[in-house]
């Protein structure tokens, strides 16, 4: 994952947690575009970065970090039906850490992680 994959599939974690529920595509992408850092000083900062529908989606089905859990059908402005949008939840990402640790050899660079899952790396034993 590159460096904007991972801050975005960070965001897009604590969207998911903070929901509480199952949330489609758009729901994720307006969240993400609204998104506010909350520092320790109390400061507020809002996104600077605007993230497109299409990143948002090659985000979500590529990483796996996040899971789709089903489909709620899209309605145009006019109320036609006009496909399907999948909805995610977060992945059991600790058992697919687990998984991971116990290869013997990892393509991937633990560095390039999202901050959630070097979180998780740490605490079972990985180094990073």
């Amino acid at each position: 994952m590159t460096r904007a994959s991972s801050t975005a599939a960070d965001r897009i974690y604590s969207i998911l947690e903070g929901a509480g529920k199952p949330l489609n595509t758009r729901e994720i992408h307006e969240r993400l575009n609204n998104y506010e850092s909350h520092w320790k000083s109390g400061r507020v900062s809002k996104t600077q970065v605007g993230y497109t529908m299409i990143q948002v989606s090659q985000v979500l089905s590529k990483s796996r970090w996040f899971k789709k859990v089903g489909e709620e059908t899209n309605y145009s402005v006019y109320g036609h039906k006009n496909g399907t949008i999948p909805t995610y939840v977060v992945a059991d990402y600790p058992s697919i850490i687990e998984v991971m640790l116990t290869k013997t050899h990892r393509v991937l660079n633990p560095k390039r992680f999202p901050k959630f899952v070097k979180d998780e790396w740490v605490k079972q034993g990985g180094v990073i």
